[in-house]
């Protein structure tokens, strides 16, 4: 017969009352501390504080499964190299977002007066774009045909099919020497007096 010390607790459940129980940290995991469930009288430890950012996730297989708490449109992705969890970084341009419901309910990251696209035929994510400043920005002829002049709205834009450009229509003539060709200018009254 001889005494023996008690081994010291691995885990709190190894604390068998309220008092020693409240007063300890988890033996397996020092960040936290120990609690006392009342209703299975027994110690357990406290469940882990969440994450207030990705770093704070210390396991591949949570970090792999989490959003980036301090930006939830982001993941976090588990950084081999320097073995932690990261947050995605934020995108600089719609090329950067990968799946079509992001990409169309996303701004332009570098220019936010415009909205990102999904392009079904090349799988990617583009921005819209910007509005056009003259007629020639604009490239395809049906949308031409519906426009007015960006310069000047009281003009419409038409489509030069010879030229495969879109132009805005001149300007109405101020004096009968304005215009140009013989048939519009037998056909018209003179501008400046039409009587």
């Amino acid at each position: 017969h001889r005494c023996n010390c008690t081994p010291p607790p691995k885990v709190c459940s190894d604390f068998k009352d309220l008092t020693t129980c409240s007063g300890n940290k988890c033996p397996d995991d020092t960040t936290r501390h120990c609690l006392w469930d009342p209703v299975k009288c027994a110690c357990d430890c406290a469940p882990p504080p969440e994450p207030k950012r990705c770093y704070d996730i210390k396991d591949y297989t949570t970090c792999k499964a989490s959003k980036c708490p301090d930006a939830t449109t982001r993941n976090c992705y588990w950084d081999s190299r320097q073995h932690r969890c990261n947050c995605t970084p934020p995108p600089k341009v719609c090329s950067d977002f990968k799946d079509s419901r992001t990409c169309s309910s996303s701004k332009c990251p570098d220019d936010t007066t415009r909205s990102c696209y999904w392009d079904s035929t090349k799988h990617v994510c583009d921005c819209t774009p910007p509005p056009p400043k003259v007629c020639s920005d604009i490239k395809d002829s049906r949308t031409c045909l519906r426009s007015k002049c960006p310069d000047d709205t009281t003009r419409s834009c038409y489509w030069d099919s010879t030229k495969h450009v879109c132009d805005c229509t001149p300007p109405p003539p101020k004096v009968c020497s304005d215009i140009k060709d013989s048939r519009t200018c037998l056909r018209s009254k003179c501008p400046d007096d039409t009587t």
